[in-house]
């Protein structure tokens, strides 16, 4: 009778828990501007600071599917195989071709990395770290 009790216990303990495993996803990179600096059309005003676009990522099951990389003169699209084939790119952005995201009450895992959650906005989740704003919208 005892392990039944601690069976439920352990169910509904369980239960109560908001860990969630995020496997399709979206992830865009903003640095902080300085006040007055343009660098192309393309900013975010976030908690009173200005931000610009840096780099995009797109999960499918835990792996890139795609990157978007953010330039003065526009967008460049890359599928995976051409990021992979980018050796200085690779090096540059240091991206991991797998990535693991985890929810958890306020804050995020990403590859065994925890931020703080800063805001929701729907599927939208907004995470700093120093002056770098990152932005996962969590595709459903």
């Amino acid at each position: 009778m005892k392990s039944y009790y601690l069976l439920m216990f352990s169910a509904f303990f369980y239960g109560c828990t908001s860990n969630l495993s995020v496997h399709n996803y979206s992830e865009t990179k903003y640095d902080k501007l300085m006040t007055g600096y343009v660098y192309s059309n393309e900013v975010l005003k976030f908690h009173e600071n200005t931000f610009m676009p840096i780099i995009g990522f797109e999960y499918m099951n835990d792996t890139i599917k795609s990157i978007t990389l953010y330039r003065s003169e526009g967008q460049i699209e890359m599928s995976k195989i051409e990021f992979e084939s980018d050796v200085e790119l690779k090096k540059m952005f240091d991206l991991p071709i797998k990535q693991f995201l985890k929810l958890e009450n306020n804050f995020i895992e990403v590859n065994g990395k925890v931020f703080s959650i800063l805001e929701r906005q729907n599927n939208k989740i907004f995470c700093m770290s120093r002056d770098t704003l990152f932005i996962y919208n969590i595709h459903k």
